[in-house]
């Protein structure tokens, strides 16, 4: 019976052995499957970071092209006034009235158009006595023009005709060109910027050895109009407008300036 016992209680140690070996077998070859799969995602994330900087990352190349197209101005704008003088002064304005009113007229019928002249500027000084400073004396009035000239050959004839016609000062004279001839011009002179800046651009990246691809993106700069001429002429003649001259002007080319920045990617 003892003997019995004995085989029947190895037997059941046996069996208990062989359990526990093949659950810690299974155990381990879970864990090791677990760690297999947390290495493969750990490198499967690392190879996407990479892929992501990569794609996100790009080597840019910005250039700028700058030109310029001159023209000769076609139009003239003069700034001319009438000065008058009078110790009452009601006399004063009324005498500036007139010859304001007679000039536009004369202008007027000399083909420059009404809407081209315009007041600049009108303001009356007091004079005062030149030893106190304290004693009124009389008073001055001044009355400014602009006026355009679309024929610019014409601004001298102009200027002439307006000085023997009751303008007494002459401030400034400068000239230009028509809004449409402005933008034409702008436009050749961008075209221009824009293919000095492709050439700066494909000469660079060939001495650099890269392959560039783009432009992917313009920037288009800031307008930059230089007028050819803009002088004090300052005639400040006699106010009994005796002046004769026969008057001329050389104005130098107008320039008109574009910037366009180009940038590429390689």
């Amino acid at each position: 019976m003892k003997f019995r016992n004995r085989i029947f209680l190895m037997t059941l140690i046996i069996i208990s052995a062989l359990a526990f070996t093949a659950c810690s077998t299974d155990n381990n070859e879970k864990g090791t499957d677990q760690e297999v799969e947390t290495q493969d995602k750990k490198q499967e994330d690392k190879i996407e970071n990479v892929e992501m900087k990569e794609a996100g990352e790009k080597s840019m190349m910005t250039i700028k092209g700058q030109a310029s197209v001159e023209a000769k101005p076609s139009i003239a704008y003069l700034n001319i006034g009438v000065v008058s003088k009078s110790d009452n002064i009601k006399t004063a304005q009324d005498e500036n009235n007139k010859n304001i009113d007679q000039l536009r007229k004369i202008l007027i019928e000399n083909g420059i158009e009404e809407g081209d002249i315009s007041t600049s500027s009108f303001y009356i000084d007091t004079n005062y006595d030149q030893e106190t400073y304290t004693k009124i004396v009389g008073y001055t009035v001044n009355h400014n023009l602009n006026i355009k000239v679309n024929d610019i050959d014409r601004a001298g004839e102009i200027m002439d005709l307006a000085t023997k016609n009751g303008a007494n000062r002459s401030n400034n004279i400068r000239f230009g060109i028509s809004d449409q001839e402005r933008e034409d011009l702008y436009q050749e002179a961008l075209a221009k910027a824009a293919e000095k800046a492709g050439i700066k651009a494909s000469r660079l990246a060939e001495s650099m050895g890269i392959k560039i691809r783009g432009p992917v993106e313009v920037i288009e700069g800031s307008k930059n109009y230089l007028p050819g001429m803009e002088s004090e002429y300052g005639l400040y003649m006699d106010l009994e407008g005796q002046a004769k001259m026969d008057t001329s002007f050389n104005p130098g080319d107008i320039s008109i300036n574009a910037t366009v920045t180009l940038v590429y990617v390689y």
